[in-house]
C-alpha cells in the first residue's frame, strides 16, 4: 500500500547513567477511497435543510432532523447558501437567524468556499444551467462537490438531480423521495 509520508524518529533515553537509543520508522498511510468503508463522507449542505432544521413549521423539518442524526459534523457550505438561509429564516421565523448563527458558532455549519480560485468554473456552471432556476449558491455547491470528491450534497432542491460535477459525473445527494 502506498504511503503519504515516511519519518524516522530517533530517541535518546538516559536513566541512571544508562543510555538507550531507540529508532522508529513511521509511515503515514492513506486508505484509497474504495477501501475506506465506514469513514465519514463530506456533507455539503444547501439552504433548504438548514431552514427546515430551524423552522419547525417547515414540511421537511422532521425529515431533516432525522437525517442530521446520521451525519457527521461539520456540515460544509458556502456564504451564498448561508445568505439564502438567513434571508428565508428572517422572513419565516422569529429567532431563526439567531439559531443559525449559533449553529455556525458551534461549528455545526462551516463555510468552506473561496470564490476567487474557482470563479471561472462558477461562471461556466451558471452559463451551462441558465435554462434552470439555478442560483449562485447552487453552482457554488457544485464547485465544492468538485473539490471534495467524496462529497454528498444535502438538499431539498430537485434541480441537483440534473447538475453534474466535472460536467458529467452524478453528484451523490441526500434528498427526500418525492
Amino acid at each position: 500500500m502506498p504511503y503519504l509520508e515516511s519519518h524516522q524518529l530517533t530517541l535518546w533515553l538516559t536513566a541512571r547513567g544508562t543510555s538507550l537509543v531507540v529508532r522508529l520508522d513511521l509511515k503515514i498511510y492513506r486508505l484509497p477511497p474504495s477501501t475506506s468503508k465506514g469513514m465519514a463522507t463530506t456533507t455539503l449542505v444547501d439552504s433548504g435543510p438548514i431552514v427546515a432544521l430551524i423552522n419547525q413549521r417547515d414540511s421537511f423539518h422532521a425529515w431533516c432532523v432525522s437525517r442530521l442524526e446520521t451525519l457527521t459534523d461539520p456540515l460544509l457550505t458556502c456564504d451564498a447558501v448561508l445568505s439564502e438561509a438567513f434571508y428565508l429564516l428572517k422572513r419565516h421565523t422569529s429567532d431563526g437567524p439567531r439559531r443559525l448563527t449559533e449553529m455556525i458558532h458551534r461549528g455545526i455549519l462551516v463555510s468552506d468556499f473561496a470564490l476567487k480560485p474557482v470563479a471561472p468554473r462558477v461562471m461556466d456552471l451558471l452559463k451551462k444551467y441558465q435554462d434552470l432556476p439555478t442560483s449562485f449558491a447552487d453552482v457554488c455547491l457544485v464547485a465544492m462537490a468538485e473539490r471534495h470528491d467524496d462529497a454528498k450534497i444535502w438538499t431539498l432542491d430537485s434541480d441537483f438531480r440534473i447538475y453534474r460535477k466535472h460536467d458529467r459525473r452524478v453528484i451523490p445527494l441526500i434528498i427526500p423521495d418525492r
